[in-house]
Parts: C-alpha cells; sequence; structure tokens
C-alpha cells in the first residue's frame, strides 16, 4: 500500500497540528534541569529544617518534665541532644556575631561557655543551660513563647491587585484569625498561611450555636475588608436589639479585649451613620450619628414600585403602565399623590385611542418600481392620520400598587422627589470611610412588617447603585441572622408577601451580587434555616461551635472526619473551622470584633453615652444613687440646664438621662475661666459640656455621639397634631353645608380625582338615558362609555358608587344619593378639604 502526500499536510507551525499548542522550554534543556534539581534541593533542605524545628520543640517540652522529675529521659541526655541541633543550626554563628542585636550579650556568652564547657567533656549546670538553650531557640524562631509554645498560621483576607480594585493597605494584611499548629508539625510558615479568596467577591456564612462568636466573626471581618480593601461597609440586619450602632463604639468586653491583645490590635470605633426611616415612632431626641431618610420616587423603578405592592413580578404590559405613571410624574414635578392618581387611572378598564401617522407615496413613486427614472422631488410622502382604538383591561396589579405607596407615603417613607430627607445611595456609596446602619427598630407595632419593605428597598437600591457605576467601592452586606430575611420555610415568616419579596432580593446577590462586586456576610445557627439557593451560593463558611444536629447536616456535604466532629462539638467561643476552596481549615481562633456588640442587659444608648464620656443615670439598683447622694446637682448634657439631686424626696435623673457633675465641669474649665463664671443655674455653655465629655472619654469615638433633638420631626408632629383636629372641625362644617351624602364623604381628595370623574361620567350617562335603553350594565357601558367590567366592579367593590344608581322595573336609574353626586361642586370642596 502505497501512500501521497498532499502539498496541505500541516508543519509544525499550522495551527490545526497539536504540537503547536503543547509547551516549550524558554531556557535551554540544561538550564532547565540545573534550576529543577536545585529546586529539588532547597526544598528537601526546608523540609528537612522543618523537621529538625519540631524534633527541637519537642525535646524542650520533654526537657522541661525532665527538669521537674516527671521523664522517663535523663534531664542532661535531653539538653545534650538540643545543644547539638542549635550547634549545627547554620545560622548560630551570625546569631551569635556581636553585629546581631537579637540577643543580648549576656545570653551569648553563657551559649558559648556552655558549647565550650560541652566540647570539653563537661556538663553545664541543667537549669542555667535549658534557660540559654529556651532564648536561642526563640532568636532562631523555633519556638515563639516559652510561656505558651503554640504557633499558629495567620489567616487574612486576600490582597486585591486586579485592575480595578487594590487593597490600600501597605505590606501584609492584618490577620482576622490564625489557625494553631501542633509542635511536632512541620509547616513551612511563609508559604502555607491561610488566605480568604474575595477577588470576586464570594459570599460568606458563619454558622454557630447562640451567643457562641457569629456577630463578632462577622463584624470583625467586615471591618478587616473596610478597613484594608477598600469596601464600603454596609450593615443590614438588626433584630430590634439595636446591636448593629454599636459599631459607632469601641468593644468593651473584657474577653474579646483579650482576644485582641492576642492580636496585637486595640477596639475601635468606626464612624457610622445610622439611617432610620423617617416614619411615625422615631424618637425626636437621638444620637447626632442617627440620620432619618425617606426614599424619593425618583429612586423607583417599575420593578421596585411591583415589590412593593408585594407582588414577585408582573406582566409586561403593568410593568409599562407603570413606567408611564412614573414617567409622567417626574417629567411634570409632581410627588406621590399625582403618582398614586397615574396608577390608579391606568389600573382601570379603559378604552383608549392613539393616533398614527403613516408615510404613503404617492402616484409617481410607482414608475420607480419599473426601472423608469423619475425626478425625485416628484417623489414625496403623503402623510395620512388614522386612529387606533384598543381597550386598556383592568388591572389588579396596579391598584395593589397605589395603595402600597399611598400607604408607604403615608406612612413616612416614600416622599416625592425634592424632600430634603431623600436617601442619596451613591453619596452613601462615596462615604466609604463611614459604616452605613440600616436600623429599622423605632417603627410602631402597626409598621412591623414595613421594616422587611425599608431593608428590600435598601438592597435594592445598593445593588442597582453598584451595577450602575463600577467606580464605586465594593459593597459589603453584613446580615446578621440571614434566616429572618431569607428562611428556607416561608411559611414560617411572619409576615409571609414582605419575607418572599426580600427572599427573592437576597437570592438575586446570592447569585448576582459577585458580578456587580457586592459580597455578602451573613450569620445563621444552623445552614438549613438558609433558603438553599442562597445559603449553597456562600462558598465560604466559618463553622464555631454547633449542636449535633448540624454537625450531622453539615457531615453530608463535608465528611467530617470523627476528630473533626469531636472538634465542632467542642470549640471554644471565638474558634471554630474554615472552609474555603474545598479544604478544612481548623483550630482556627478568630479575631474578635473591634466595634461592640449588643449587651442583653445593658440599654444600647447607655453605651454610646459611656463611650461618648457622659455619665448615664441606669435606674435604682445600679450603684448610682450610692455613688452620688452627696451631690448637690447634676448637669444634662443636651439642654445644659442644671438639676438638683434629692434621694429623699426621689428627685434623680430620668432613667438614661445623659449628665454630668460639677467635678466633671470644674475639672476641664479652662484656664481662662473662674468656677464663679460657671455656677448655677445655667444653662451651662455647650463648649464647656463638650470640653468635660471629651476630658472624661477613654477611647476614640470617630463619630457625633452627642444627642439631639429633631425639632423639625417634633414641629411637624405637633402640627400634624393640631392640624388633624382643626380639619376634623372644618371638613364636617365644609360637608354639612353642601349636603354631602355620607358615602359620597370618600370621593373627597386629590387622589380620588380621575376615578371620581369616571363615576360621575357614568351617572350622567344614566341621567340623561331613556330607561327604557339601560335594561343591562352592557346598555349602561354604551351609553356613558365607560366599560361594562369596570361599572360592575365599582358596584360591587365600592360601597360609595353602589349607594348612587340601583336596578328599578328592569331598568338602571340614579338614587337620591346618584343625584346628589352629580350635583356637588367636587373641585370646590377638594379646595376646601382634599
Amino acid at each position: 500500500m502505497s501512500s501521497n502526500t498532499s502539498d496541505s499536510e500541516p508543519t509544525d507551525h499550522d495551527p490545526s497540528n497539536a504540537s503547536s499548542v503543547q509547551p516549550e522550554d524558554t531556557i535551554s534543556v540544561a538550564e532547565a534541569i540545573d534550576q529543577r534539581i536545585t529546586d529539588s534541593l532547597l526544598e528537601r533542605v526546608e523540609r528537612d529544617n522543618r523537621s529538625i524545628e519540631a524534633v527541637v520543640r519537642n525535646l524542650i517540652a520533654e526537657a522541661e518534665n525532665a527538669l521537674a522529675g516527671d521523664s522517663k529521659h535523663d534531664a542532661g541526655e535531653v539538653l545534650e541532644t538540643i545543644h547539638y541541633f542549635l550547634i549545627h543550626d547554620d545560622r548560630i554563628d551570625d546569631l551569635l556575631s556581636p553585629y546581631d542585636d537579637t540577643l543580648d550579650t549576656a545570653t551569648k556568652i553563657r551559649f558559648e561557655d556552655h558549647r565550650d564547657t560541652r566540647a570539653a567533656g563537661q556538663t553545664p549546670p541543667p537549669k542555667q543551660e535549658f534557660q540559654t538553650q529556651v532564648q536561642i531557640a526563640k532568636a532562631l524562631r523555633y519556638i515563639y513563647s516559652y510561656a505558651n509554645k503554640t504557633r499558629y498560621l495567620p489567616v487574612r483576607m486576600e490582597l486585591l491587585d486586579i485592575p480595578g480594585a487594590t487593597s490600600p493597605v501597605e505590606g501584609d494584611p492584618t490577620p482576622i484569625g490564625r489557625r494553631r499548629v501542633g509542635k511536632d508539625e512541620t509547616l513551612d510558615e511563609l508559604s502555607e498561611e491561610i488566605t480568604i479568596s474575595h477577588e470576586d467577591c464570594e459570599h460568606a456564612l458563619v454558622i454557630a450555636l447562640p451567643r457562641k462568636g457569629k456577630d463578632s466573626t462577622i463584624t470583625s471581618i467586615c471591618g478587616n475588608l473596610k478597613d484594608e480593601h477598600g469596601y464600603k461597609w454596609f450593615s443590614c440586619l438588626d433584630d430590634g436589639r439595636n446591636e448593629t450602632p454599636m459599631t459607632a463604639i469601641p468593644n468593651d468586653e473584657a474577653p474579646i479585649k483579650e482576644n485582641l491583645a492576642e492580636f496585637g490590635q486595640e477596639p475601635k470605633a468606626y464612624d457610622s451613620e445610622v439611617f432610620v426611616p423617617d416614619t411615625a415612632g422615631v424618637p425626636e431626641v437621638l444620637p447626632s450619628n442617627f440620620t432619618r431618610f425617606t426614599i424619593g420616587i425618583d429612586d423607583l423603578t417599575p420593578r421596585l414600585i411591583i415589590r412593593l405592592a408585594g407582588l414577585k413580578s408582573a406582566d409586561s404590559n403593568t410593568m409599562r403602565r407603570i413606567g408611564q405613571a412614573l414617567s409622567e410624574t417626574l417629567d411634570s414635578g409632581q410627588g406621590v399623590e399625582h403618582l398614586v392618581e397615574r396608577l390608579q387611572e391606568y389600573s382601570e378598564e379603559l378604552e383608549a385611542t392613539i393616533t398614527v401617522t403613516d408615510l404613503e407615496q404617492d402616484e409617481f413613486a410607482d414608475d420607480t418600481d419599473r426601472g423608469e427614472v423619475t425626478d425625485a422631488k416628484a417623489v414625496e410622502a403623503d402623510p395620512t392620520v388614522r386612529e387606533v382604538t384598543y381597550e386598556m383591561d383592568a388591572d389588579k396589579a396596579l391598584n395593589d400598587a397605589a395603595e402600597s405607596l399611598l400607604m408607604l407615603a403615608g406612612e413616612g417613607l416614600i416622599a416625592g422627589p425634592d424632600a430634603t430627607t431623600n436617601l442619596d445611595i451613591g453619596e452613601v456609596f462615596r462615604d466609604q470611610d463611614r459604616v452605613a446602619v440600616l436600623n429599622c427598630n423605632f417603627l410602631k407595632p402597626r409598621n412591623e412588617a414595613l421594616k422587611y419593605i425599608v431593608l428590600n428597598l435598601w438592597l435594592r437600591l445598593i445593588f442597582r447603585k453598584r451595577d450602575e457605576n463600577s467606580r464605586l467601592p465594593r459593597a459589603l452586606l453584613e446580615i446578621r441572622e440571614l434566616k429572618d430575611i431569607a428562611p428556607s420555610v416561608i411559611g414560617n415568616a411572619k409576615y409571609k408577601t414582605e419575607v418572599k419579596a426580600l427572599q427573592t432580593t437576597i437570592y438575586e446577590i446570592a447569585t448576582r451580587g459577585g458580578s456587580r462586586r457586592v459580597m455578602m456576610l451573613g450569620s445563621t445557627q444552623k445552614l438549613n434555616d438558609v433558603y438553599k439557593p442562597v445559603r449553597t451560593n456562600m462558598p465560604i463558611k466559618i463553622l464555631l461551635q454547633l449542636g449535633e444536629e448540624e454537625i450531622m447536616t453539615l457531615d453530608r456535604s463535608y465528611n467530617f472526619s470523627p476528630r473533626q466532629k469531636e472538634q465542632l462539638a467542642s470549640f471554644n467561643v471565638g474558634w471554630g473551622m474554615l472552609i474555603n476552596d474545598g479544604d478544612e481549615h481548623w483550630p482556627i481562633n478568630w479575631r474578635g470584633a473591634r466595634c461592640g456588640l449588643g449587651l442583653g442587659d445593658e440599654h444600647w444608648r447607655d453605651r454610646y453615652a459611656k463611650a461618648w464620656g457622659a455619665r448615664v443615670y441606669e435606674g435604682r439598683g445600679t450603684g448610682w444613687i450610692t455613688a452620688h447622694r452627696d451631690k448637690d446637682v447634676y448637669i444634662n448634657t443636651r439642654s445644659g440646664y442644671v438639676k438638683p439631686i434629692d434621694v429623699e424626696n426621689d428627685n434623680l435623673p430620668e432613667n438614661g438621662e445623659w449628665h454630668l457633675l460639677w467635678e466633671d465641669i470644674r475639672q476641664n474649665v479652662p484656664v481662662t475661666m473662674t468656677a464663679e463664671d460657671v455656677e448655677p443655674p445655667g444653662p451651662i455653655p455647650t463648649e464647656l459640656i463638650e470640653t468635660a465629655i471629651e476630658g472624661r472619654r477613654d477611647a476614640t469615638i470617630r463619630s457625633d455621639l452627642s444627642l439631639t433633638r429633631d425639632r423639625e420631626a417634633s414641629e411637624r408632629s405637633l402640627s400634624f397634631q393640631n392640624m388633624d383636629d382643626k380639619m376634623d372641625e372644618e371638613k364636617r362644617r365644609v360637608l354639612d353645608e353642601n349636603n354631602v351624602p355620607k358615602p359620597l364623604e370618600m370621593w373627597i381628595g386629590k387622589n380620588m380625582k380621575s376615578m371620581r370623574s369616571n363615576m360621575i361620567q357614568t351617572l350622567e350617562g344614566v341621567q340623561l338615558a331613556d330607561p327604557e335603553d339601560l335594561r343591562t350594565l352592557d346598555d349602561v357601558a354604551d351609553q356613558c362609555g365607560i366599560p361594562k367590567g369596570t361599572i360592575g366592579r365599582w358596584r360591587s367593590e365600592r360601597h360609595d358608587f353602589a349607594a348612587c344608581m340601583e336596578r328599578h322595573d328592569n331598568a338602571w336609574k340614579l338614587t337620591k344619593v346618584g343625584h346628589r353626586a352629580i350635583q356637588i361642586n367636587w373641585e370646590k370642596l377638594d379646595r376646601l378639604i382634599g
């Protein structure tokens, strides 16, 4: 058999040839072999050195036992073996050099004396030799501490160094944890330190039993990502105990302060702005870092409006109608009421007419089709106008959206585009140095469900803004108890509609947030409590102490060893396991939160007072009365007024009242002032109070925590109250003077204008028609031009309209209320009342 070689046979340079995708040496073969052998030798030497270090660590522990008489080995033999390893360390001569200041001179001389003594066949004093050996071992980094011989590998968040994102920290990032290493482990502490990847904003979930350090851990990591990796920290969910505002004060818990000291760090107060929805229930007096906010309709989208109505989705026609209503409202510079009116109008069943302009060419144009040359001016378009009529079906979703918007506007959350309280989420983003804390704990009980609506809006705005502008900082969403807003079983939620909508938002962030550089860091007590599509999209898991049931649940996914299961059940507070990139790292001592955490027995505002430098009265039984029984007066820090103390007559501060004593003022009076300048009754100058508070402050506080009264809200509330009383009287007078029937009282108001006009149009059609022509609702619809479905719905759902017309003698006729409805001057009433 013969074979023919084609001219098209592939060559080595042909892309279709397999050789074109094979690796090639960039250096000569000899150089490559030499480099590979050298690398292998170095790796072996380093591995041997680490093995020697592990042996020495074990020998030091054995020598300690031998010197105490608690070992089967002779202390002298163990010390001799340690000495052998130390003198053969390649670094020992440099360490003992007079130019190296790692060790003091006395220790160097003692070690050289001991070396000479052993070289002469003699034995140095055991205790003195052991002390010297330990100091040499520390200098050579065999051990780091004699009292605590435990070694650790640092756990850090990965340094970002990619286009558009660079960690601003210089050098290595600060550890957020440390993995304990056994004394006989031969790990390379530099190459085997643990880094947590977050280049693509991988989401993280912390799981633990109650009070085992979940919130402390996620808050610690959030602080690290903010300070050293350029994230904007959004603290999103509070369980009602005002724990999240504690980011503004330094941690004051003794165990966590000890933990931070082990990491070489101190508690830290973050500059925080606490956002509270400007609704009923918000206290008039709050710390100055609290900001009341509303959401302007110019920040809403059709999809957001649908979410506000508690709907998961809507069809395209509904979305277009909402978009049209929103566009018309914003273009006209109107507010929420106008938007609601438009939505209600579009929600009705209507017959609409649109004008279409068609362009038709004249008869000369036909010649061009036959290939004849025609004068260009002769080919002109002749515009013809035609009208297209179509029916717009009733849309309940639009009506629901209108009602939701009206309710939210009434509660103070949604406002017109020009409201001064409107949230500018872009500005919040750009203020990267401040933690943005959402706090919905002041809502009235009737508005409890509003918490989930506010959070949903908050998350949607963050996600959308970061999606629109990649120049903004990366967003970090801290969510404590993720199960509350993304539960695995929606039936367990108290407000199912609102939580379901919020769960959908969390799912979108979990699945799409990474690509928008929105990272979610959540906590939960049980993995299965969190919606499965959410938890499976959180690849970084931190497991602290767990119960048996939760260990079994996680074991189905991770196949823990018996030792791991035992450890997970017995971790001390602050210790845990990291599951990252398919590997389990344990045991890890996690760094505690540098900022404050919630305490069950101490009010959050009392802790603000102490951190700020004020004194606070926490009630009887707290020692305040005993400590201040001999004091005559105290000074309220907000008003500056001096108030007397009379324990016998129960003349004491109010619970939680921030105050100072005279001694606090006098200790901080500037030299240019005398005591007479600040004697009671006051008020004391503000600058003196601020000086005294600053002098009493134990730590740096980055936010202004002083108490302030929102006078605008207070005056608004007072004026509303007075206005309501006057309005009730005025409204009743106008209604009586204009003889408005009781069922029609609800027709007054701008938001009823469109619907009322259509109702009156229907009533006028009935009034003018011959009863013989109004046998059915179809007849009524034909007579008045309002769709039958709309009239039927008014009849069934609205008592006010049902009272206006009735079917009598097989024909539709107006009632007395209906006749009066046509006669009333509604526009006048709107001006007087609406």
